[in-house]
C-alpha cells in the first residue's frame, strides 16, 4: 500500500452513486475510499478544474459503473472533464449525463457522450466539433469551446450532471495490485465564456444508408466495444488493427471455439512457443 492510500482513513458510503450492474442490496454495501491517492494531477492540455474528485475503487467493483454527480449552475456554456487512474492493467472508461430529471438516475435524454478510455478530455457545449485539421494534429486534445467528437453537442442545461466511470478493469492482488484498489482521479472545468456559444451546431441530416456494403477496412473514431457490438448484430466479427486495444485485438470466440482453438493448438504446437497469447490470452 502506497502512502498517500494508506492516508484514506476515512470510508465513505455514496448513496447518491448508482452501481448500474449490482443489485441494490449489493450497491450499498459497496464502499469507495475517497480523498488524496497516488496521483498527480492528470497530464494533458491546462485546465482549472471547478471540482476535483479522487478516490479508489476496490476490486469487487470491476464490471461495474459508477456515477459521479456534480453541480452545473445556470449560465455555463461548457462542460469540460479531464480524468486519469492507476495504470498497470487497471481500465476506467468515462462517460458524461447532462442535468437529470425528477426520476432518479439518468436516462436516454440525458445522455451527452461516451469515449471510452480512449478520450481522458471531454469537452460539451453549444458549438460543433473540431475543424479536420485539429483533430488529426491532436485527436486527444482539448479544442476551447468545442465539444469532443462521440459527445453531444447541445445547451448545457443547470442541474445535476454526472460522470459515468466504467470500471473495466480493476487488479485484485493475486493479479499484481498490492492493495486490490484502483486509484482514479477527475477534474470538472465549468465555463462561462459567452464565446463558447456563439456558433450553435447545426446537426447535418442523418443518412442511413451504409457508406459500404461489403466486408472491408474501416477507420473511425469508435470504441471497439461498440464496433465488434455493430459486427456481431449482423452475423460478422472485427478486428482491431491499428492503436491501442485494452480489449484485445481479435474478435472474441465463444467457448466451443475457444476450445476447438486450443485442441488444434496443442496438437500443432504441444510447447507451446508459437505466438502464445497472440489471438487468444488463454492460447
Amino acid at each position: 500500500m502506497t502512502s498517500a492510500k494508506a492516508a484514506v482513513a476515512t470510508v465513505w458510503t455514496l448513496a447518491a452513486f448508482v452501481f448500474w450492474s449490482v443489485s441494490v442490496a449489493d450497491a450499498e454495501a459497496i464502499q469507495i475510499p475517497l480523498g488524496p491517492t497516488s496521483l498527480a494531477p492528470c497530464s494533458g492540455d491546462p485546465i482549472a478544474p471547478t471540482q476535483t474528485v479522487e478516490g479508489s475503487f476496490p476490486s469487487s467493483l470491476q464490471g461495474s459503473y459508477v456515477m459521479v454527480p456534480f453541480d452545473v449552475p445556470s449560465g455555463t456554456t461548457q462542460v469540460r472533464v479531464r480524468y486519469c487512474w492507476e495504470g498497470g492493467g487497471n481500465v476506467v472508461d468515462l462517460g458524461l449525463w447532462q442535468a437529470r430529471g425528477a426520476d432518479p438516475g439518468w436516462g436516454e435524454s440525458e445522455f451527452r457522450g461516451w469515449g471510452g478510455s480512449s478520450h481522458p478530455d471531454v469537452a460539451v457545449s453549444r458549438q460543433g466539433f473540431s475543424t479536420e485539421e485539429q483533430y488529426l494534429a491532436n485527436p486527444k486534445g482539448y479544442i476551447p469551446g468545442r465539444t469532443t467528437r462521440g459527445f453531444l453537442p447541445g445547451p448545457i442545461p443547470a442541474g445535476e450532471w454526472a460522470v459515468e466511470l466504467g470500471v473495466g478493469a480493476a487488479l485484485t492482488p493475486a493479479e499484481g495490485n498490492a492493495d486490490g484498489l484502483t486509484d482514479f482521479r477527475v477534474e470538472i472545468e465549468l465555463s462561462s465564456d459567452p464565446a463558447f456559444e456563439a456558433d450553435p451546431y447545426a446537426p447535418a441530416d442523418y443518412d442511413e444508408t451504409p457508406a459500404r456494403a461489403e466486408s472491408g477496412w474501416y477507420a473511425g473514431d469508435l470504441h471497439g466495444f461498440d464496433v465488434r457490438g455493430l459486427a456481431m448484430a449482423v452475423g460478422g466479427t472485427a478486428m482491431h488493427w491499428r492503436g491501442g486495444a485494452p480489449e484485445g485485438r481479435f474478435h472474441p470466440l465463444p467457448p466451443a471455439l475457444v476450445e476447438i482453438h486450443k485442441r488444434l493448438k496443442r496438437s500443432f504446437d504441444p510447447e507451446g512457443i508459437f505466438n502464445p497469447g497472440r489471438l487468444l490470452p488463454e492460447l
